[in-house]
């Protein structure tokens, strides 16, 4: 694949996908929103200097092969190729259905368009994450979130409001992550609503892999409040890897 960095201006030649597994897989992690990298065969101009819905430390967090994870990683960016929509014509939206902005610029893509970045991008990250679940598998869609507007969680775990996860399996995790990451959030200086962990608010994960695996019976979503671990929009590692221990350990006393 070869692509611009939108960090950098820089084309670039890169994987589109990236998957790591460990020794013993325990659970499997797909982040479909952290790539950078538009492609160059995308049949439009990008207007991402208005537009930039990166997941920005989606990749450092959810990377938890250490932990017994299998991860699947889209260096694609979500304004090409929002993997989170499983329908075609959503997909591809050339407006940002949050800001109301353009992704990017000229006519919509016409379906054949649609189609063939679909099949390039889209449907390898499904079938990477496909092999590698069955019935039993935990699978996580690992996201960070932006919201500035209101009062929002420290970490939103989506459930489906129910469809996705067992009641049983749900509330384990639930208690396990709150508790995990009372420390943590003490740890961080977090304040009010910041400090709590909240189910299907503001994200209920009706999207993407949560919706698409439906054989998988624990299938979860995980939104990363970007307040936490960002000083003035960039990361900062000890704040990560916070985060990283908080869920580790949420997972470790869940399965």
């Amino acid at each position: 694949m070869y692509a611009q960095n939108t960090s950098t201006g820089i084309n670039e030649a890169i994987d589109a996908l990236i998957v790591t597994k460990p020794n013993i897989k325990r659970f499997v992690v797909g982040i479909p929103h952290c790539g950078i990298y538009l492609p160059a065969n995308f049949p439009r101009s990008f207007g991402v200097s208005k537009v930039d819905d990166t997941d920005i430390g989606s990749e450092e967090i959810f990377d938890l092969t250490s932990a017994g994870g299998a991860v699947v990683i889209s260096r694609v960016h979500r304004n090409a190729v929002d993997l989170n929509r499983i329908e075609i014509e959503r997909n591809f939206a050339q407006t940002n259905r949050k800001t109301k902005q353009k992704k990017y610029h000229g006519k919509p893509l016409t379906m054949d368009e649609m189609l063939d970045m679909y099949a390039q991008y889209h449907t390898p990250f499904y079938d990477a994450v496909g092999k590698l679940i069955d019935e039993d598998t935990l699978l996580i869609s690992g996201h960070t979130f932006n919201l500035t507007s209101k009062k929002y969680p420290g970490i939103c775990v989506g459930d489906g409001n129910g469809a996705n996860c067992s009641t049983e399996f749900q509330k384990k995790f639930i208690s396990n992550l709150e508790m995990a990451y009372s420390n943590v959030a003490k740890r961080l200086g977090a304040k009010g609503s910041l400090t709590e962990v909240w189910l299907n608010t503001p994200f209920t994960g009706n999207l993407g892999i949560t919706d698409y695996f439906t054989g998988c019976k624990n299938r979860l979503l995980i939104e990363v409040n970007r307040k936490l671990i960002t000083d003035d929009g960039k990361l900062v590692e000890g704040k990560v890897d916070l985060i990283k221990s908080c869920l580790v350990e949420a997972i470790n006393h869940s399965l």
